[in-house]
C-alpha cells in the first residue's frame, strides 16, 4: 500500500514539473508573452479563445512598405504555433488610416477573419477568410469578396459563427444616408444569401452604424446598430436598436427594428456593445447623458430571443451614483448560480489614460448564469 501511495506522489510530481517546463505563459504582469516583435508599427490586435484552450493572435502590420494582416496562434500552454512574426493573411492594398474588424475562433479551432482594404479600387471593401489551425487558408489565398459595391466606403464588418455551422457578416455600407449590410457564408465560404448582401437603409435622412452581432437560436442571429442624424461626430436624435435574422436572411422580430434605446445625447465615436446572454438571447452595453446633467452614466438591457426587454425601458443603469461620470460598461456571462448582487471594486492600470477605478455590478439573468458588469468611473 505504501509503495502504491509513493507511485502516485512520484506521477503528480512528475507532472507538476512537466506542467511546468512546457508552460510558456508567464505569472509576472510585467513580463508578457511577446506575439510579435517585427520591425514596424503592429496595429489593431484582435484576439480569440479556440474551444480547445488555444488562442489567436491577429493584427495589421506595418513591416513592409504598407499594412499587412497577419495572424499567430498560441497553444493552451502559451507556446506559438505558428512560425515567429506569424503568418501573412493579406497583403493586398490597405488603406493608412485604418477602420474597425472582427476576429472569431469556430467550433473547429479555425480563426474566422473579416476586414476591409481597397484592392477593388478607393472605397475600403470588407472581405472574409478562415485560416485553419495549422495555418491553411481554407477560403484561398484572397478570401471571400463579401460586398459586389466595390465603390462604397464599407467599414467595422462582424462576424458570428451560427449554431448550424455557419457564418453571418455585419457591417456598414455607403453614406447619405449610411446604411447596412449583411452576408451568410457556409463552411466552405460559400454565399448563402444571394451574391450582393442584404442591404437595410432607414428610408429617411437617419444613418445606420456601429453594427454588432451575436448568435441566437436555429442558425439566426441577433444584431444591434446605431441610427442618428447629422454626422458621427456630432449625432443627434440618437437610438440604439436591435433585430433578429431568421436562417434566411428575414427579419423575425418586426418588420423594422426593435429600439432599445431612444433618448439620445450618445457622444460621437463611441460604440455600443453587444454580448449573449447564454441563453438565445442578447445584451446591450452603452453609456449616454439622457439627463442632460453632463455626467454620461452607463446601462445595460437585456432581449430574450422573442425579442421581449427583461429591463426597464431604455436600461438599467450600473450605478446609482450621479456625482461621477460612468463609461464604456462591458459585460460578459458566466454560468453561476447566484442568490443576491454584489459589487466589487477594483483599480486597473490604463496604458493611455492614467489609473482608474473600475466597479463590478453583477447581475442575475437567468436560474444558472449572472451577467458580470465593468464600468469606468
Amino acid at each position: 500500500m505504501k509503495s502504491i501511495i509513493k507511485f502516485i506522489k512520484v506521477i503528480i510530481l512528475l507532472s507538476i514539473v512537466t506542467l511546468n517546463l512546457h508552460s510558456q505563459w508567464n505569472s509576472n504582469t510585467a513580463i508578457n508573452t511577446l506575439i510579435c516583435d517585427e520591425n514596424g508599427e503592429q496595429s489593431v490586435t484582435k484576439l480569440a479563445l479556440c474551444p480547445d484552450g488555444s488562442t489567436y493572435y491577429s493584427w495589421f502590420d506595418h513591416r513592409g512598405s504598407g499594412y499587412a494582416v497577419y495572424i499567430q496562434k498560441l497553444d493552451v500552454n502559451g507556446f506559438t504555433v505558428f512560425p515567429s512574426g506569424g503568418i501573412l493573411v493579406s497583403n493586398n492594398p490597405q488603406n493608412s488610416s485604418l477602420v474597425d474588424w472582427d476576429l472569431i475562433a469556430d467550433n473547429n479551432n479555425n480563426a474566422i477573419i473579416t476586414f476591409t482594404d481597397i484592392r477593388n479600387g478607393g472605397s475600403i471593401n470588407p472581405f472574409a477568410y478562415k485560416i485553419s489551425s495549422s495555418g491553411t487558408q481554407l477560403w484561398g489565398a484572397n478570401g471571400v469578396t463579401l460586398s459586389d459595391s466595390i465603390n462604397s466606403f464599407q467599414p467595422n464588418p462582424k462576424v458570428v459563427q451560427t449554431s448550424d455551422g455557419n457564418y453571418v457578416f455585419f457591417w456598414r455600407i455607403g453614406s447619405g444616408p449610411q446604411k447596412l449590410a449583411m452576408q451568410k457564408l457556409n463552411s466552405a465560404g460559400v454565399k448563402q444569401w444571394g451574391a450582393s448582401p442584404i442591404i437595410w437603409s432607414s428610408g429617411t435622412n437617419e444613418n445606420y452604424d456601429w453594427p454588432s452581432i451575436v448568435a441566437s437560436d436555429n442558425g439566426s442571429v441577433i444584431v444591434m446598430f446605431s441610427g442618428y442624424t447629422g454626422s458621427f461626430i456630432s449625432p443627434s436624435n440618437y437610438r440604439i436598436y436591435s433585430q433578429k435574422v431568421s436562417i434566411s436572411g428575414t427579419k423575425v422580430w418586426n418588420s423594422t427594428q426593435d429600439t432599445v434605446y431612444s433618448l439620445g445625447r450618445i457622444s460621437g465615436f463611441y460604440t455600443p456593445r453587444l454580448y449573449s446572454d447564454g441563453n438565445n438571447g442578447a445584451v446591450y452595453c452603452w453609456h449616454d447623458d439622457r439627463n442632460a446633467v453632463n455626467r454620461t452614466t452607463g446601462y445595460i438591457q437585456r432581449k430574450n430571443s422573442s425579442g421581449a426587454i427583461q429591463f426597464p425601458l431604455n436600461g438599467t443603469a450600473v450605478s446609482g451614483n450621479t456625482t461621477n461620470n460612468h463609461f464604456t460598461p462591458i459585460a460578459a456571462y458566466i454560468v453561476l448560480q447566484v442568490k443576491h448582487i454584489l459589487h466589487g471594486r477594483k483599480q486597473i492600470q490604463g496604458r493611455h489614460n492614467g489609473v482608474f477605478t473600475f466597479r463590478k455590478l453583477i447581475l442575475r439573468v437567468q436560474g444558472n448564469g449572472v451577467m458580470v458588469l465593468l464600468y469606468k468611473v
